[in-house]
């Protein structure tokens, strides 16, 4: 990636970096200021350590994909915190096995104050008690599109729902 560092004085709309791996961090940070608006860091081996806080605030991104990386809940959360102020629209964490229950008050303060169309967290580990913290702010948000599939919502999950 340093070999490319070049390309973040360029304003890109959409860049597609998916099946990388060492540096795929540093150089997302600098494609978010370089103004990129369509992201695509899937299966690039991102995990916690990597993530740091306030990426995403004032960046003109507006569709972040980290599918298939390796981010669990505390990484997870500083992701999502770092949404708000942010224009993002679309963003995917599908894959991402060690996400589970503890992203749930994240998310609730995500769908209160950002402007987020289309979630996917499909086979995340995804509990019940993370759905008790953002469920209720559903019907308020402006989500269009949530995708929760391969979870552990049986149940109890689906009555919340």
């Amino acid at each position: 990636f340093s070999a490319l560092a070049h390309l973040c004085e360029k304003k890109w709309g959409s860049v597609n970096c998916s099946d990388s791996r060492a540096g795929a961090w540093p150089f997302l940070q600098n494609l978010v200021k370089a103004g990129a608006t369509k992201l695509f860091f899937d299966s690039c081996e991102i995990d916690d350590a990597a993530i740091g806080a306030g990426l995403m605030e004032a960046s003109e991104v507006e569709h972040l994909s980290l599918r298939s990386n390796r981010i669990e809940s505390p990484g997870a959360c500083k992701l999502l915190h770092s949404l708000i102020g942010s224009r993002v629209k679309v963003l995917n964490l599908s894959k991402n096995q060690g996400l589970g229950s503890g992203i749930g008050d994240a998310l609730q303060t995500v769908l209160k104050r950002v402007q987020l169309e289309d979630l996917d967290l499909s086979s995340t580990a995804l509990g019940v008690d993370a759905l008790r913290g953002f469920v209720a702010e559903l019907p308020r948000s402006s989500l269009k599109r949530l995708v929760l599939d391969r979870n552990k919502l049986r149940g109890d999950g689906a009555r919340l729902l």
